[in-house]
Parts: structure tokens; C-alpha cells; sequence
């Protein structure tokens, strides 16, 4: 980097460990400006970025995003407040994340708090996170998201539009294919996936759910 107001960055590691996630080689290159000094320093910067080798602790979030991230991000910082990102497009697989309002992220467990955009073309990565393993399908969906990233614990409020979804069960799936307007609050922990609100409207149906979604069992109120 190339010290003063303006900087510059290009930046390789390999075998990279925050906690118990890791990262086998980390590339970065970014341009910015950094001001102040002592306790009111800031720094904002525009990034390339390719991770890849990803293995976060939570192996539910490590097969939604898979071994591989790239993408482009802009950052700004400053003494005793999260880091913000904006102008995210991120690529992780057959997924695109993109953020065009600002996220706010703190600490080593990724703690966020910010609203993305969710291109999802295989659901099934996500099947572990949602706690539904036959899950299937894409989404194209916005989405309002808190809690920590990397440690598990995450809430959601989302709207999108579904294409043949599918959860394994045949009664169910042959309702829920085509396209599905969706929308979901939920809470996701240690106890697995609460879901406050689940609608989905198809040609075929419209469902309102709420429930609890657990490795240890299930319980779903439906209308």
C-alpha cells in the first residue's frame, strides 16, 4: 500500500483463519483514501476480491456458498463504528449476492446488519440453512438481514419470486413448482429455522405457514 490520503492495494494470503472459519488463499486489490489519525481514523476504498479454499465453521453456510468467492465491493470505515459496505456483487457458484444499500458488518463472526439482493439459480446449496434437505429450485429475491453471518445465527425478512420449487415431498412439490411469489421472516440459530411468516402463492395454491424447522423435528402450523 502506498501511504498518504490516497492508497493503493494488492494484497495475496493463503491460509487465512478468523476463529474456526478459514480460507485457503485470499487475493484483494483496492484503491481509496484514508484520513485522520490517532482515535478518529476512516478509511473508505473500492476492492477486487477472490477468496478461495472457503471453509466457514458453520457447515451449513459453507455448502450455501461453496469453495469459491469473487466479486467487487466498495468499504467505508472509521474509528469505533462497523465497517459499511455498499455496491456489493458478489459471486459464490451458481449464487449472486448484491447490495445496494449499505451493510454493516462488525466483529469476527460476521455480524451484518443491511439489506442484499439474492440470485440463487441451485436452492439446494441452501438446503441446510433453511432446514428443508430435499430443497430445490432458484430464487430471485430482496431481502433484509441481521445476525451473525459466520456464527449461525441470522434473521431474515424476504420477498422474492420462486422457480419449481420443490421440497421432496411429492404432494407438496407438485403445488409449489412453476413460478412461486414468496415471502419469508424467519430467525435461524442453534434450535434451527423459526419461521414467524412463510407465504407462498402459486397457480396451484397460496399457503401461509409458521412453525419451527429442526434437525431434531418439526412442527409447522399451515392455512
Amino acid at each position: 500500500a502506498e501511504l498518504g490520503e490516497d492508497w493503493t492495494a494488492s494484497l495475496r494470503a493463503r491460509d487465512v483463519a478468523s476463529g474456526a472459519n478459514e480460507v485457503d488463499s485470499l487475493a484483494l486489490r483496492g484503491t481509496g483514501q484514508i484520513s485522520g489519525g490517532g482515535t478518529q481514523r476512516a478509511a473508505t476504498g473500492d476492492l477486487d476480491l477472490e477468496a478461495s479454499g472457503l471453509a466457514p465453521a458453520d457447515p451449513a453456510f459453507a455448502r450455501a456458498i461453496g469453495g469459491l468467492l469473487t466479486g467487487t465491493l466498495q468499504f467505508a470505515w472509521s474509528d469505533g463504528a462497523p465497517l459499511r459496505l455498499s455496491s456489493l456483487d458478489l459471486t459464490a457458484g451458481p449464487t449472486t449476492i448484491t447490495g445496494a444499500r449499505d451493510l454493516d458488518v462488525a466483529d469476527a463472526d460476521a455480524a451484518l446488519d443491511g439489506a442484499l439482493g439474492l440470485r440463487a439459480s441451485e436452492l439446494s446449496r441452501f438446503a441446510d440453512l433453511a432446514g428443508l434437505p430435499d430443497l430445490s429450485g432458484a430464487l430471485n429475491a430482496d431481502l433484509d438481514a441481521s445476525g451473525a453471518l459466520l456464527g449461525g445465527a441470522i434473521a431474515i425478512d424476504l420477498d422474492g419470486e420462486g422457480r419449481d420449487l420443490a421440497v421432496g415431498i411429492a404432494e407438496a412439490d407438485a403445488l409449489i413448482g412453476g413460478r412461486a411469489d414468496l415471502k419469508i421472516t424467519a430467525a435461524r440459530d442453534s434450535d434451527g429455522v423459526k419461521l414467524d411468516i412463510l407465504s407462498l402463492a402459486t397457480e396451484a395454491v397460496s399457503l401461509q405457514a409458521n412453525g419451527l424447522l429442526a434437525s431434531s423435528g418439526s412442527s409447522l402450523d399451515l392455512t
